[in-house]
């Protein structure tokens, strides 16, 4: 490769905070062939992960119902039945059995939620140092085979109809290789590593779009298939094909970016060492501030994600429960339309706020302001037209999520962005297990008298995320104009030096 096409991989640009290359000692100088890398994978994973959260809920709803000898399919709204539970007084009977199916559902997904995140959170810890070291791939790959095996299981589970509790051992073993927090320190350090500063907040939200693509579409497919399906193996098969196909993708296709130390090991602690002093002080010959502003942007992380990848299978709860009713296809349909106009928007948006040179924590508060009116305003509604106002208003809520990821990158060393991202994997997994249990208790014990109740706890979160950027930007900016005084005095000092050694050792005159 030559000089032209190093330089170009942004291996000699740095940033204020990159005093090393991005492209260093440890990594390969290498530039992908194909712009498109971990794209693909990232994309088929998620339309499989996002895919399970509906249908376990979807699965749970009839599992339990099943159970009670309750059967809700002849309540819901269909045109070609006469009764509906959106229907009935709320006092009815019929009513409060489903109420009840959905508060055993939701201690369920608790469970599961619990059973996958804590060993996610244990072993993420581990992955993401190692990946500086040890190589990308792996942690791309291992996800991808733990819930390959997690979905084999399922299978015999929703075959042979056994107990619910099968599936939480299932949860343990995806947990155990990482879940979908591994997935992403992989994906987003392999993007770090062959981006420069100015590319990488787009190169993140692609791959954020990826993930949002996949949810639409694995939306649609699943809420289609479930009603074809009742038996609901079908869409088991599919996701497992998914899992399947996504390691076949990383094993033979993606070219690792780090050149493996010999001497990296994977069960130290110095990886998780190394992740916790990153919170702690900076390096020699990094920019003390740097320490506060991680905190600060780990704290919003916390915040402003929780209510993203956590509420999924409360939004299922919600929607099927009484007043909305929604069949499994229409709420694929619903959540198929705001991904993809929440898509299209984010795509266009940052590319134009970079543009219009915006800075990074006004673009965090859009986003955060745009997510907060969506939750607001499905806490209060009653129709199916407020959901879809709702979801428009909530399309510019995808821009936090990689500006800030892309922030935090900006913050670090290029041998630091495993571990980096190991942490960012961390507060994910933290958030999920969290947020999941949370809102789903929430919904539990207030369902039976303010349903929209967990989405105001959403807006809460969204608010402390909001105030937490606010303070980021404003002693940010503070800093920002005292070194630039600092500098600007440097210079007229150094200038003035100047002036005194000419005038102090003159030039000889000609004789």
């Amino acid at each position: 490769m030559d000089d032209n096409e190093y330089d170009s991989l942004g291996a000699t640009e740095k940033g204020p905070n990159e005093k090393m290359p991005l492209i260093q000692h440890g990594t390969s100088r290498y530039k992908p062939r194909c712009p498109i890398t971990v794209e693909p994978v990232m994309f088929l994973y998620f339309l499989g992960t996002v895919a399970t959260a509906p249908l376990a809920t979807q699965y749970l709803h009839a599992k339990v119902a099943d159970d009670l000898h309750f059967d809700p399919e002849q309540y819901h709204s269909n045109q070609s039945e006469d009764i509906s539970i959106c229907l009935l007084n709320a006092s009815d009977p019929v009513v409060k059995m489903e109420q009840l199916v959905q508060e055993i559902s939701s201690g369920w997904l608790q469970k599961f939620s619990l059973a996958t995140m804590i060993p996610a959170i244990i072993v993420t810890t581990f992955y993401g140092s190692y990946s500086d070291k040890g190589g990308r791939k792996f942690c791309i790959l291992l996800p991808c085979v733990g819930s390959f095996i997690k979905n084999v299981c399922n299978i015999v589970v929703v075959t042979f109809k056994l107990d619910i509790s099968w599936l939480v051992i299932t949860c343990v073993i995806e947990g155990m290789f990482g879940y979908y927090a591994t997935i992403l320190i992989g994906g987003m350090s392999y993007i770090a590593d062959i981006t420069t500063e100015k590319q990488r907040a787009f190169r993140i939200l692609v791959l954020e779009v990826m993930l949002w693509l996949g949810s639409a579409i694995s939306q649609v497919i699943i809420g289609y298939w479930v009603k074809a399906d009742p038996t609901f193996l079908g869409p088991t098969v599919f996701i497992t094909v998914l899992y399947g196909v996504s390691a076949l993708y990383t094993f033979f296709l993606i070219t690792e970016t780090v050149e493996k130390d010999p001497e990296a090991r994977f069960f130290t602690l110095d990886n998780v060492k190394a992740m916790l002093l990153m919170y702690a002080r900076a390096p020699n010959g990094e920019d003390p501030s740097r320490v506060w502003k991680i905190r600060t942007l780990c704290f919003t992380m916390l915040f402003g994600t929780m209510s993203l990848v956590a509420t999924s299978t409360v939004d299922v709860l919600y929607e099927l429960n009484f007043p909305f009713c929604w069949t499994s296809t229409k709420i694929g349909w619903y959540t198929a339309a705001v991904s993809v106009a929440t898509q299209v928007a984010g795509l266009l948006t940052l590319p134009l706020f970079k543009r219009c040179k915006m800075p990074e924590p006004v673009i965090m508060m859009i986003g955060t302001m745009s997510a907060l009116l969506w939750k607001g305003m499905v806490a209060f509604a009653n129709h199916d037209w407020e959901m879809y106002v709702a979801g428009g208003l909530g399309v510019l809520g995808i821009l936090l999520v990689p500006v800030l990821r892309a922030v935090m990158s900006e913050q670090v060393s290029a041998h630091e962005q495993g571990t980096l991202f190991a942490s960012i994997a961390s507060i994910d997994c933290a958030c999920s297990l969290l947020g999941g249990v949370l809102f789903s208790t929430v919904y539990e014990y207030t369902v039976m008298y303010y349903r929209g109740a967990v989405y105001l706890t959403m807006v809460g979160m969204y608010i402390i995320a909001l105030i937490a950027i606010l303070y980021y930007f404003i002693r940010s900016s503070r800093e920002r104009k005292q070194n630039m005084v600092k500098k600007s005095c440097f210079s007229v000092h150094n200038h003035d030096d100047m002036r005194v050694q000419v005038t102090a050792f003159p030039e000889p005159k000609e004789t």
